[in-house]
């Protein structure tokens, strides 16, 4: 990844705007306790549960930028000027030059469910 890639969410009266972003290492212990919630726990056959393996699943994400067919977001709520949580994921993936569509796949943190996050993050992302 030579230039990193930053998307915005503008805020809407009922909801903090969005940043997404490629993965960075600091964001392992965030994707951690996210995975801690059974009910993401269920999308997957091996989560993030661990330090060791959020450093591979994030290492993995890189590495779809670098090979140019997946590129995966980290989905952060602005919670004020300065901060920013993590609210979930969003990919674009099975990229392939010349092929028409790629597939989109998105998660959501436990407290991030019901407040359209998954939706607005995907639809910045095909904007």
């Amino acid at each position: 990844m030579n230039t990193p890639v930053i998307l915005e969410a503008a805020a809407t009266p009922i909801a903090p705007a969005l940043v997404l972003r490629p993965w960075h290492g600091e964001d392992v212990a965030a994707l951690v306790e996210a995975y801690r919630d059974p009910a993401l726990r269920r999308l997957t056959s091996s989560p993030p549960d661990s330090n060791a393996v959020g450093v591979q699943w994030i290492r993995t994400q890189q590495r779809g930028w670098e090979a140019g067919d997946r590129f995966g977001f980290a989905v952060l709520e602005r919670t004020d000027s300065a901060s920013q949580r993590l609210v979930g994921n969003v990919v674009l993936k099975d990229v392939t030059f010349g092929k028409p569509f790629a597939e989109v796949g998105r998660w959501t943190v436990a407290h991030a469910h019901g407040r359209g996050v998954a939706s607005r993050a995907v639809e910045t992302l095909t904007a």
